[in-house]
């Protein structure tokens, strides 16, 4: 059960019971939730507990239904959308081996590398994430590589010349 009855939810219940059948509903069980209303109703979804009220609107209810009728009503509902997925086939689990993620993700990037797409202007590698760029920026950076420098390699590798990246540079405003 995902739902958690909170004592906000259990007066929103017992308000609209009194709508659906009116004060025949609290003068029969109180005007404030009782203890086995809202045990019994912890046991239920909050779905369920609103087909139940639903359906004794539907059948047009005069009385309130007395807690087990209510109940009754609440767990066909859970029956009804259990019998609806019975027949839905379930998908197994896909039998993938570690090699065979390497070997598709190097074909992606490979892939990618041999787009006939106009190269676009970006330092992260395909499927890079943020933090593994920052991971590599750093080494480089260690290993006496310029900034600028490694950039230009990123550039390249993502298929951005050089001579773009240049003009691109030179476009671009010079701040201050």
């Amino acid at each position: 059960m995902t739902d958690v009855w909170q004592q906000k939810h259990f007066n929103r219940f017992w308000q609209r019971m009194n709508e659906s059948v009116g004060k025949r509903f609290s003068d029969e069980f109180g005007s404030i939730p009782n203890q086995a209303w809202m045990e019994a109703l912890a046991t239920l979804s909050f779905d369920q507990a609103a087909h139940a009220i639903k359906e004794g609107i539907r059948m047009g209810d005069e009385h309130p239904p007395t807690l087990a009728k209510f109940i009754y009503r609440a767990k066909d509902y859970g029956k009804k959308v259990q019998a609806a997925h019975q027949d839905t086939p379930k998908l197994s689990k896909p039998e993938i081996t570690e090699e065979q993620i390497k070997k598709n993700r190097e074909r992606m990037m490979s892939l990618a590398h041999q787009s006939n797409k106009p190269a676009k202007r970006c330092v992260f590698l395909p499927g890079e994430l943020p933090h593994h760029f920052e991971a590599a920026k750093a080494k480089a950076l260690k290993d006496g590589i310029t900034e600028d420098e490694f950039t230009l390699q990123r550039l390249e590798a993502n298929g951005w010349s050089r001579e773009r990246e240049m003009e691109f540079r030179q476009r671009q405003p010079q701040h201050a």
